[in-house]
């Protein structure tokens, strides 16, 4: 495996692979880090973007942390 790869991810019970961005919805939820109706494609789609930004606009490490606490909990 090149150290660029991916590290295998174990499928759980059941044969089915979850999203990796619905696995990490999962945890910030349970962590009380994000809403509880956060998606995986909500944490998917400002990750995505922010890759596109980077060379596009002017501060985007600002701009993506401004949406994402958009996403986080409060409290």
């Amino acid at each position: 495996m090149s150290a660029c790869s991916p590290k295998p991810t174990r499928v759980p019970r059941g044969g089915r692979r979850r999203p990796s961005g619905a696995r990490r919805a999962d945890r910030a939820q349970a962590a009380g880090k994000a809403h509880g109706d956060v998606t995986g494609p909500d944490v998917f789609a400002p990750v995505t973007a922010a890759a596109w930004t980077r060379g596009q606009v002017p501060q985007p490490d600002r701009r993506l942390g401004v949406t994402l606490d958009g996403l986080r909990a409060v409290g």
